[in-house]
This record gives structure tokens, sequence and C-alpha cells, in this order.
């Protein structure tokens, strides 16, 4: 079903912009230039099987450092990561081998759980949380609060250490549900709509369906981002403005060498980059989240 045959690339682009984050090479006397990866600490974790199972991974983004993150777990499959801004914590999907987050209302048994980057500490948070359609599950909305959708198909966050919760769209959905940006402002299922989130009814307004998958956030609220046609390019709209323009090229010249097919796009905490992922065929996966510091 799924290929190998993956790249995670990161890419040099703002959120308010495709411009370069260094355009000068940091380099000193005798030493050969740096690429722009290699001159943005940070890590990106995100879900293979090259290990037989669908598991968390996390390597630096350098290419160094590359190591299974998340546990084994005998008859479960592991996916849908999300960072926290500061990069302490990571939630992601664990649930019974044989479903999948793009059908998993169908007895998939899922736990949304918490990891702590620094000790490797594991727990889960939410029982039976759900994805939007495709495999993503969560916005955090700081450190400490994250966005999920319950297994009644509303909309909730969690404080992941009071455990507290709260109601952030109470309509039911049969099927899925409605992720919110950061600012709970706009809400959006996995078909890319981008929608007005009423605060006070709790309530998502209905919104035009764009072409295309994987919708998502910018963290300050102001862009949304989505996978247009199968493998590209990667769109992004301005929210105040209905600006639309591309964001990553299906051909974009920066990925590696026959790679071209593009999705999963995820902008870092401080939306100074963009990791997305790469492949040479439409049959692959994975789906990156980066910490930049």
């Amino acid at each position: 079903m799924h290929s190998l045959a993956i790249a995670l690339t990161l890419l040099a682009v703002a959120a308010v912009g495709c411009d370069e984050i260094s355009r000068t090479p940091n380099t000193e006397r005798g030493e050969a230039p740096k690429s722009r990866v290699e001159q943005i600490p940070g890590f990106v974790v995100w879900e293979s099987n090259r290990s037989g199972h669908w598991r968390i991974w996390m390597r630096q983004l350098d290419g160094s450092g590359l190591r299974q993150l998340t546990p084994e777990e005998e008859g479960r499959e592991h996916f849908a990561p999300h960072l926290s801004p500061d990069g302490r914590h990571l939630v992601y999907l664990s649930q019974r081998t044989g479903t999948s987050t793009y059908r998993m209302w169908e007895n998939s048994d899922s736990v949304l759980r918490l990891r702590r980057i620094a000790d490797g500490h594991d727990e889960p948070l939410v029982k039976g949380a759900r994805s939007y359609r495709e495999d993503r599950v969560a916005v955090w909305i700081d450190s400490r609060e994250v966005i999920y959708i319950a297994s009644d198909g509303t909309t909730r966050s969690i404080d992941i250490l009071s455990g507290k919760q709260r109601v952030i769209q109470r309509k039911k959905q049969a099927q899925h549900g409605y992720l919110t940006d950061p600012t709970l402002t706009w809400a959006t299922t996995g078909r890319p709509g981008f929608a007005r989130l009423n605060r006070r009814a709790r309530r998502v307004a209905p919104a035009r369906i764009l072409s295309g998958c994987q919708p998502y956030f910018s963290r300050d609220g102001r862009f949304a981002f989505w996978v247009n046609k199968q493998g590209g390019p990667i769109r992004r709209v301005d929210l105040r403005t209905s600006e639309t323009t591309d964001m990553v090229p299906r051909k974009d010249p920066r990925l590696p060498k026959g790679f071209r097919y593009v999705y999963f796009p995820m902008i870092s905490a401080g939306q100074a980059a963009t990791t997305t992922t790469s492949a040479p065929t439409t049959r692959s996966s994975s789906r990156p989240s980066i910490r930049r510091r």
C-alpha cells in the first residue's frame, strides 16, 4: 500500500513569503559552505513503517540522530505526530493494527498519547480521539493545551498537565471532525474549507470546499495551507484577505533529485521554515511535524 521511497525535505520558506532563511553561507576559513538545512537547529518527527510497524521517528535537521521515538506496542500502530511549540512534548495517535486514520471510526480503538521528548515518558491522554480525515489529529494552542477531535466528533482541548478539558466545537460529527487554528478563529476538516468558528456558540459556519487535501494552519492563525491536486503544489491562503498563492511548487527545484510529489506540509512553530514529504511516486507515506528552535 505504501512505499518507503520518501524524503523529508526542509524548505526555507516563511509563512509570510518564500524567502530564504539565510542568503549568506555560514563558513569559517577553510570550511565548506553549509546548506541552509545545516544552519537551522532543531529536529523533525514523522511516522514510518521502516521497522515493519508504523512508529514515530525523529532526526536532527542536519540529517543526524535518526532514532525510533515511540516504543513497540503489540497489535498497535502509531500515526499523526505533532510537536508542542516548545518542542518538549509530542502527541500522536495509537490505534489497532489493520485500521487507519482515513477510516478510523471503524473499530480502531484509538488513543491520543502524550510523550515527553526529554526522558521518553509516554502516557495515554485521550481515548477515542479521531483524525480529521487523514493523518492529522491535533493542534497545539500553546505548549500546554492541545486541540483534538473527541470520539463523538466534537472538537475539544485538553491541558496536558491538569487534564482539564473544554469544548471548542459542540456539533457532533458522524465521521472525523474539525480541527481549529491555535487562535480558535478558523476550522477545517481534512477537506480544505476554512470556516469561521463562532466561539460563543461553539459552532462552525459553512465553508466552500477547495480542491485538495491535508489542510492546516500557521500558528498565528493568519494563513492556512494545503496540498492542491495530487502531489502538489502546496497552496496557502491569507485568511484575512483571501489571497491565495503557491507556497511550494509541485516540482520545486529544492526537492531531492528524482523527487517531485509533495504532501503533508508543516510549518515550524516559529513560522520560519516548512517541512514537506516528497516522493518519486504517488505511493508513499510519511507525515512530518517540525520543531525549529
